[in-house]
Order: structure tokens, then sequence, then C-alpha cells
């Protein structure tokens, strides 16, 4: 018993964190990500979900990104940048290939993991952040959470870790404390509904 009660804790512990990681991410998304024409930041980060496979196999198609505003002196080759391309709204995130100057003016070119060809030059006003974590199938998992059967199962597995367990693993250690309590109130172990202990 003490073993499951151990497992159930820590089945706890894990369950409240992954609701709590899961609901910021919802929040920062909803606020910064869901809407492709507002790409307004909480305290500098943004999030973002995969909407293509052009970075794999860093990250796949349906994750969810977390995007960090950063001084352009700071991004280097290697980086991946989330940014607005010309003549678009939609956020596109791929690595730096190359930094350049042109006419005093940093220029990025970027290309994906998967991509054969880099993409066009970019300029720093473009650039919504750089990307500071990522984590697969997230995105989708979360979006799929604000449709109403995501809602309800996600209510229902709040629900079995957090009160239907400890329910069903409470009768035992109240019957365990009954058995206790009475022998310790009757040592002699007389039939408290029968004092003469004799039969009817």
């Amino acid at each position: 018993m003490k073993i499951i009660r151990l497992i159930y804790s820590i089945f706890s512990v894990v369950l409240v964190a992954a609701i709590i990681l899961i609901t910021l991410l919802a929040l920062l998304l909803g606020i910064t990500g869901i809407d492709r024409n507002n790409h307004r930041s909480v305290f500098g980060f943004r999030a973002f979900i995969v909407l293509s496979g052009s970075m794999f196999p860093t990250f796949d198609e349906g994750s969810i990104i977390i995007v960090q505003d950063v001084g352009i002196d700071k991004l280097k080759v290697g980086d991946i940048l989330t940014f607005i391309p010309q003549r678009s709204t939609d956020p596109l995130t791929h690595r730096i290939y190359e930094i350049y100057e042109d006419g005093g003016n940093k220029m990025f070119i970027t290309k994906g993991d998967a991509n054969n060809t880099v993409d066009n030059p970019i300029e720093a006003g473009q650039i919504l952040g750089r990307t500071v974590f990522y984590m697969n199938g997230l995105g989708l998992f979360i979006l799929r959470l604000r449709t109403p059967p995501g809602i309800a199962g996600m209510i229902a597995v709040i629900a079995i870790g957090l009160f239907i367990i400890p329910y069903l693993l409470s009768p035992r250690e109240e019957k365990t404390k009954k058995a206790v309590s009475e022998k310790t109130d009757d040592p002699e172990g007389n039939d408290k509904e029968n004092p003469d202990n004799t039969e009817e």
C-alpha cells in the first residue's frame, strides 16, 4: 500500500506540474501566437505552433516554440529565428545561415534545416525573436485542448488523478483506522451492540 501511495504522490506532482506548464503555454500562445496578425509579446516572449516540416529534424510540424526578444547584435549564425518574411503576415521559423551588412544595415539569410535552398534576406525589423525553447507535438496537443472534447478530456484527467484515485485508495485506510480505534476503545473484545456477549 505504501508503494502505491508513493507512486500516486509522484504521479500527482507530475500531473500538477504538467497542468501548470500546459496552462501557461496555452495562455502565452493565446496572447501571442494564435492571431497571425498580432504578435504581441509577454515579458519579451512569444509562443508559436510550427505548421510545416521545414525545420525537421530539429523540431517537427505541430511543435510549440517559445521565442524571446533579443538584440540584433546578439544574434549569430546557427540561431533559430522567427520572423515575418517579405510580402507575408505569417511568421516563419528558420535557422540563420549567413549574416552580412548592406549599406550599414545588418541583413540575415536563413534556411530551414530540411530545405535545400536559402530564404530571401531579412532585415532586423522583420525579426520577432530567437527560439529559446521547443517541444515536439505539444502545439497540436494544446490546440486540441482548446476544443470542447479537449476541455472535457482535461477535466476528466484532473478529476481521475486528483479526486477519484484518492477516493479509491482511502477506504482501506479508513477501515484500518476504524478497526484499530474500536480495538483500542474495547481491549477485551466485548460486543458493543450486545454488551452481555450472548446470542439472541
